[in-house]
């Protein structure tokens, strides 16, 4: 995980604005590279990118989770934008599980449970 350099990006509109109200989309970014789909866990979808901030140019690392959930339909989904310093950072980050990622800061989670509200916070 050396070749890993991310950043708190405190120039970004993303990091300065309450995130509780982020609406968890990618119409704010500019997606510059997509990484091959892979499975993931018991992950029913997972696409990675690298996002470019069409605000102010910081690069995030991309990923979303989708499982399904069998019993109730609801399926719960989960997305993490990691600001990194470069495309090398990004990649090195795709070849990291989901279960890796999690433990990268910072990065702006944007969870959608199956039993629950949406929620985005920082992880720092």
């Amino acid at each position: 995980m050396t070749n890993i350099k991310t950043i708190t990006p405190l120039h970004c509109h993303l990091f300065k604005k309450d995130v509780t109200e982020f609406e968890a989309t990618t119409t704010q970014m500019d997606s510059i590279k997509e990484y091959p789909e892979r499975q993931q866990l018991d992950a029913h979808e997972c696409r990675r990118a690298l996002l470019r901030c069409k605000a102010c140019e910081q690069l995030y690392f991309y990923e979303f989770l989708e499982w399904i959930d069998w019993e109730d339909g609801n399926d719960p989904q989960y997305r993490k934008f990691i600001p990194v310093a470069d495309e090398r950072s990004a990649d090195a980050l795709n070849d990291l599980s989901a279960l890796e990622i999690t433990g990268i800061r910072p990065q702006l989670c944007v969870d959608w449970p199956a039993d629950g509200d949406k929620q985005a916070y920082w992880l720092v």
